[in-house]
């Protein structure tokens, strides 16, 4: 199911970023917790749009379609905190949040003007 579902990657990170870029005006050590909030939100998200493509590609009518989209998604947020392998995801998160600010306050930064013509 997640192959079907893996487009929805782009959704889910797009979403995660526009939630995330008021904090990038903050200091840096607003990114350990906008880190684990984000990564947690985003592996809710994404196990929601398995469970949406679940439930649309099963042949089976008889499964409640609320029942297959919460664990779904109470499944993957099991295996990001119970599962050690995917505990290195919480410090790229970090890395990718402080990479994605360092470009987000570049584009905030005004341009410096020339002075006067005419002088070095």
């Amino acid at each position: 199911m997640g192959i079907y579902a893996a487009p929805a990657g782009m959704v889910v990170g797009l979403l995660v970023f526009l939630a995330s870029r008021p904090l990038y005006r903050k200091s840096f050590g607003w990114l350990v917790p906008t880190a684990v909030v984000t990564l947690f939100f985003a592996t809710a998200l994404f196990g929601l749009c398995v469970g949406t493509i679940d439930v649309m590609l099963c042949a089976n009518t008889s499964r409640a379609t609320l029942e297959v989209l919460v664990q779904n998604m109470l499944a993957y947020l099991w295996g990001l905190v119970c599962v050690p392998v995917c505990w290195a995801l919480f410090p790229l998160a970090l890395l990718n949040h402080a990479w994605i600010r360092s470009l987000a306050r570049r584009e905030t930064v005004a341009p410096v003007e020339a002075g006067p013509p005419g002088r070095a």
